[in-house]
């Protein structure tokens, strides 16, 4: 768990802390929904140290309200197409409601049920998005750039965002 100590000791670098307190500006500032929602995206990439990001947002009866995504080509995300509803390990965050955190030696990182078209990924964290105890979606992130796997560390910074998300 990030803790005041872990950051006075160094434990968690002072990058990942700045990146998720722009996050934090983001969300306060005069901007458009969509403009949040993308910069959302665009600085979990950044706080995890993953190549590519996804924040879904889904309505009441599951379907998906938004897939907005960052470290997409235009070619990419033009593959995905229009989405309607969360499949696969975006639904499995969603309705679990809780981090799913996949190795790259786990054979479920493999991108079945993700949306079709989506880049292969070989390590993902997903953690969900929740406002006064209803989960409305998922912040996702593929691709550690830092090491094979995403760590415990990222998935409480990614977790921690989520929480200042909702």
């Amino acid at each position: 768990m990030i803790t005041q100590s872990s950051v006075e000791h160094g434990v968690v670098g002072k990058e990942r802390l700045e990146a998720l307190h722009r996050a934090v500006r983001a969300l306060t500032s005069e901007q458009s929904l969509p403009a949040i929602l993308q910069s959302t995206a665009d600085v979990s990439r950044e706080v995890a140290g993953a190549r590519r990001a996804a924040l879904a947002t889904v309505g009441p009866q599951g379907q998906l309200n938004r897939f907005i995504t960052s470290g997409l080509t235009a070619e990419e995300r033009a593959r995905l197409g229009a989405l309607t509803e969360a499949q696969g390990l975006l639904a499995s965050v969603i309705h679990d409601s809780r981090p799913l955190r996949l190795r790259s030696d786990d054979l479920r990182s493999i991108p079945t049920g993700f949306p079709s078209g989506y880049p292969p990924m070989s390590s993902f964290l997903g953690v969900p998005l929740s406002f006064r105890g209803r989960t409305f979606g998922g912040l996702y992130v593929t691709e550690s750039v830092e090491a094979p796997n995403f760590s415990t560390e990222d998935e409480e910074l990614l977790s921690l965002a989520a929480r200042k998300i909702g």
